[in-house]
């Protein structure tokens, strides 16, 4: 799994980079023989930094995105929502055309009320 880190108006510093490299193998690591690549971006907008990340698997993408002034924090949320994304996909990528039942069952909340 290659990652490609690029950068608009951000210094991507080499603790920055290692930590990039090693949240998002972290994240992704389980999903590796599955992705060609992972492209993660910096950029600056006003005070925040934006942080994009777009996952090459065969053939779709998986994207996500955060934004924070510390670069490290929003390293690791991005890695998280990298890490969902992928399940999510591969699930429904493994799942034969037509059929619902390999779909998980979605969990509903039903409000209780203590009656008086």
């Amino acid at each position: 799994m290659r990652i490609l880190i690029q950068s608009r108006g951000v210094a991507v510093t080499q603790p920055l980079r290692g930590h990039v490299e090693g949240q998002i193998g972290l994240a992704l690591g389980r999903f590796a023989d599955r992705i060609a690549r992972v492209t993660v971006r910096f950029s600056r907008a006003d005070a925040e930094s934006r942080c994009q990340a777009e996952v090459s698997l065969h053939p779709p993408k998986v994207r996500a995105e955060d934004t924070d002034a510390d670069l490290f924090a929003m390293v690791d949320r991005l890695a998280d929502r990298l890490s969902r994304s992928m399940t999510r996909a591969l699930e429904l990528k493994d799942v034969p055309t037509g059929t619902t039942a390999a779909l998980p069952a979605r969990r509903r909340t039903t409000a209780i009320r203590e009656r008086k």
